[in-house]
């Protein structure tokens, strides 16, 4: 997927790079805009990354007729069997 960034305008973000851009960046390699600017997320927003990745690759094997209500749903129950393993 191109996100449209001409080279120039990468080679500007040296400096400073704009919010809404960051945040599509991030989206695209599946990160937070935090790890793009600081290298390092901190442990809730790993874990949350962590668990949206996990949503992706789950999703992405299921049916392409998967509403996002249904993608809800799986998050729920993912939420669900994986606090029983955190009470441990």
């Amino acid at each position: 997927m191109d996100l449209g960034f001409s080279n120039g305008s990468l080679r500007k973000w040296k400096d400073s790079a704009p919010t809404d851009k960051l945040v599509r960046v991030a989206k695209y390699l599946g990160t937070t805009p935090d790890y793009l600017i600081l290298g390092h997320v901190n442990d809730h927003d790993e874990s949350k990354v962590k668990k949206d990745n996990n949503v992706k690759t789950i999703a992405a094997h299921l049916d392409d007729n998967v509403t996002p209500e249904q993608l809800e749903q799986i998050t729920k129950y993912i939420d669900f069997i994986t606090k029983d393993n955190k009470k441990d």
